[in-house]
């Protein structure tokens, strides 16, 4: 399990679980810590996607760093909270006239099939090689920031 123990509010909300890792050929128990700080840092990431649009990325470090949860937990687990917010922010610029329509239904249909190719990857990969492929994109990402940026 985890790095650290699970404090009350963790076993009352029941912020734990487990799945079954084909790559590893066993069942991995998990429970979520320092649920307060993930909500602190869940909220900057909502603010950061907001203006940036990279949000989910800061939540898959989030429940990584923050909860401790595993890596392929973290990632499965964002892409749901990655559509929450999307639709909601959808829904802001929406009534702010800043979408296009045609553009949104290409970019949800190319999320859509993307996401399903993306969780059928992590089950048969290692969580090590789970966290390589992530961290790589991470420091593409910013490093086409800092390029857009200068």
């Amino acid at each position: 399990m985890g790095d650290a123990s699970p404090d009350l509010c963790t076993k009352r909300l029941r912020l734990y679980g487990r799945y079954y890792d084909a790559s590893e050929g066993r069942e991995v128990e998990y429970y979520g810590v320092r649920w307060r700080l993930d909500a602190l840092v869940m909220f900057s990431a909502g603010m950061v996607s907001g203006f940036l649009g990279i949000g989910g990325a800061l939540k898959v470090l989030a429940m990584d760093w923050a909860t401790a949860l595993p890596i392929k937990i973290s990632a499965t687990t964002s892409n749901f909270m990655i559509g929450v917010t999307a639709a909601t922010s959808s829904a802001l610029y929406w009534t702010h006239g800043y979408n296009l329509p045609f553009l949104a239904s290409a970019t949800a249909l190319g999320v859509l099939l993307g996401a399903f190719a993306g969780s059928k990857t992590p089950p048969r990969l290692k969580s090590r090689s789970v966290r390589l492929i992530f961290t790589a994109i991470l420091i593409n990402l910013g490093l086409q920031m800092i390029l857009r940026g200068v």
